[in-house]
């Protein structure tokens, strides 16, 4: 009898096991069934739009309008001798003009600063801005000289001289 008590034992432990397996395996299956069921149901549920924060108005940025490149101007073409800067030309109403600078004038000078090859005019006149005055030591047959000038702004449209040589005149293989 004790043998047959153990066989129900065994079997019911078999049972309870199976059992257990079974349940297991229904709530794997159901539970994704319901989450399948849950989501389809939740895809046909209407959406309703939200109601919309109210931001603050955005300023506009205050960026400035484009910028005209500002650089000081004397108006005049030169080239470069042994002595310092050759004028060559002097644009009517330019400062130069205005200071009473003459074609033939040569520079020597920049505010105490001597002009020749490695330092030309050119580089003496950018240092300033337009409406700083500069004294300019220049010769006149021969003869020193001193000038106060203030420089203008270099013009959009300058004559055809300075609209072709800037600054200098380069120097030509002749001499």
């Amino acid at each position: 009898m004790n043998e047959s008590n153990g066989w129900k034992w065994a079997f019911l432990i078999l049972v309870m096991v199976f059992l257990l397996l079974l349940s297991c395996l229904c709530g794997a299956l159901g539970g994704g069934l319901l989450g399948l069921g849950i989501g389809s149901v939740s895809a046909w549920t209407p959406v309703y739009p939200q109601e919309e924060f109210p931001f603050a108005p955005m300023p506009e940025p205050d960026w400035p309008g484009p910028q005209q490149l500002s650089r000081p101007w004397l108006g005049v073409t030169f080239k470069m001798v042994d002595e310092g800067a050759l004028l060559v030309e002097i644009v009517p109403d330019s400062p130069a003009d205005e200071a009473g600078l003459r074609a033939g004038d040569i520079i020597t000078e920049v505010n105490g600063e001597t002009v020749d090859a490695t330092r030309p005019l050119s580089a003496h006149i950018l240092k300033y801005h337009p409406r700083d005055r500069v004294t300019l030591t220049f010769l006149r047959d021969g003869e020193g000289q001193e000038v106060e000038v203030e420089l203008g702004r270099r013009p959009a449209e300058v004559p055809w001289g300075e609209e072709n040589f800037p600054f200098e005149i380069p120097p030509s293989n002749g001499g």
